[in-house]
């Protein structure tokens, strides 16, 4: 019995130790290779059985040697690597690790090996490219990248496509096509070359400059107005790009000019010019000149003239004794106007009064005149150059302050400090004569007793009533002495 038993023991122990399967497994478990790189795999019993390791290719070669691509590296009885090199993108396929074990089980792993690339821009780089204004211009970006990478052109980190410019487009090829391009197209261009299962990007950025012909610019101020003698400064611009070469001459004599300012493809020019006599009231000539082209321009210069008399519109008349009108200069010699002066005197008198006038302010106002008093009024126009001829105007003030309207505004916004004492006055007055009435009443005291007394000769009030008092006291006395009865019957 124990022999059979132990028989049994042993078959099934043989059976358990057959049954039991190892197993392999690779690492890591990623077969992606940048192209280029290499990358290395392990491949390792889990239980740590002594095994015989092969690496099959996809094609089911054996790697039995190291190459320029694969590279074997065994390390102990239970593990073996393996090196790839990603020389060619179409190494991808199914590589296997193959472990044989003393007992004749066989253990299989495998990995899918992926070429891949990041994205990358290709072909001819141009940083700056050169335009002339009006002309077509196209953009290339190639890139390659595994796998193939999306194009997209950026313009100030915004999609071309989005701008809403119908002279920009991205052809078919990914190329970037401008039409009739114009100064406002100028700027950097961005090509992005995107990955977007890996997030990964490459860049190529082009500068668009514009070139043109100079075009010249002045301010408003043209004709140039000046005199013999008087120097007159002024400025002149220059857009071009490339940077233009200025300059000015007079009748063919050349005329100093500098440059004064400049930005990317603006120039600053300033000139001071001074005519000695009549005849050099002549144009200058301005020329501008760059690798594209010449551009020239005159400017005008004219001799200045004193302003032109006045206008004397929309007479308001006379209020009392105040003036107003509108005024209204004439700018047909082409200076400004500073300002005006008015001079103004009565009729009958030699001395003439002034007021300057503002030339922003369109009226004039006189006012505390002389009532009932002609007056003569010239008004003279001022510019740079000199002043005008007068315009002459006659009025006459009214008759009499009592006018309302003849006072100044400035006199009809309060009553005066006469009318306030008048005001104080009565209420004194009033208030004097009430409490002296009281007083005449109840104390006959005041000024109303002196006047009754003094001027009318009446008497007071209290001195007729102790006047009353005394006749009654006497009445009195002899009433009681005539009540006495003689009863002796002896002569008193």
């Amino acid at each position: 019995m124990v022999g059979l038993a132990g028989i049994l023991l042993v078959l099934y122990t043989a059976s358990s130790v057959s049954g039991r399967q190892d197993k392999t497994a690779i690492i890591p478990t990623n077969g992606e290779i940048y192209l280029g790189d290499v990358a290395y795999f392990l491949c390792k019993v889990d239980s740590g059985t002594e095994a015989t390791f092969k690496w099959i290719k996809p094609d089911g070669e054996e790697i039995e040697e190291d190459t320029d691509i694969y590279k074997l590296n065994k390390i102990d009885e239970s593990s073996a690597g393996l090196y790839i090199t990603a020389n060619d993108p179409k190494q991808n396929g199914q590589f296997q690790c193959k472990a044989e074990f003393d007992n004749g089980d066989i253990s299989t792993s495998s990995i899918n090996i992926r070429v891949i690339q990041r994205p990358k821009i290709i072909g001819e780089s141009k940083v700056l490219q050169k335009v002339s204004k009006g002309n077509d211009v196209m953009l290339q970006c190639d890139a390659n990248g595994i796998p193939q990478p999306t194009i997209t052109w950026l313009y100030n980190d915004r999609d071309v496509t989005r701008l809403g410019n119908n002279r920009i487009s991205v052809e078919r090829n990914k190329n970037l096509r401008i039409r009739n391009v114009q100064d406002s197209d100028t700027g950097i261009y961005r090509c992005k070359a995107s990955i977007l299962e890996r997030n990964e990007n490459a860049f190529k950025d082009v500068t668009i400059s514009v070139t043109d012909v100079p075009k010249i610019f002045f301010d408003d101020r043209e004709p140039l107005l000046t005199w013999p003698g008087h120097p007159v400064k002024h400025s002149i611009k220059v857009q071009a790009n490339p940077s233009a070469t200025v300059s000015m001459s007079q009748n063919g004599a050349p005329v100093q000019i500098r440059e004064t300012a400049r930005d990317k493809t603006t120039q600053t020019f300033t000139f001071t010019f001074t005519p000695k006599s009549k005849e050099d009231f002549m144009p200058l000539l301005v020329q501008a000149s760059n690798e594209i082209g010449t551009k020239k321009r005159e400017i005008l210069i004219k001799e200045a003239a004193e302003p032109d008399m006045p206008k004397l519109l929309g007479v308001t008349g006379v209020k009392g004794n105040t003036f107003s009108l509108r005024l209204e200069g004439n700018e047909t010699t082409g200076l400004p106007i500073l300002q005006y002066i008015a001079r103004y005197k009565p009729d009958k008198e030699m001395s003439w009064m002034e007021r300057n006038v503002s030339s922003n302010s369109n009226s004039l106002v006189l006012e505390n005149l002389d009532w009932n008093t002609k007056y003569q009024l010239e008004v003279i126009a001022v510019n740079e150059k000199g002043l005008s001829k007068p315009a002459v105007h006659t009025f006459t003030t009214l008759v009499g302050a009592s006018l309302p309207d003849a006072q100044p505004v400035s006199q009809q916004q309060g009553i005066g400090i006469g009318g306030i004492i008048g005001i104080i006055t009565v209420i004194f007055i009033v208030l004097f004569l009430v409490v002296d009435v009281s007083c005449y009443y109840t104390k006959q005291r005041g000024m109303l007793m002196c006047i009754a007394v003094n001027l009318l000769g009446k008497q007071p009030l209290g001195a007729k009533r102790h006047e009353l008092k005394d006749s009654h006291t006497r009445t009195s006395r002899n009433v009681e002495r005539s009540t006495v009865v003689n009863v002796s019957g002896i002569e008193a």
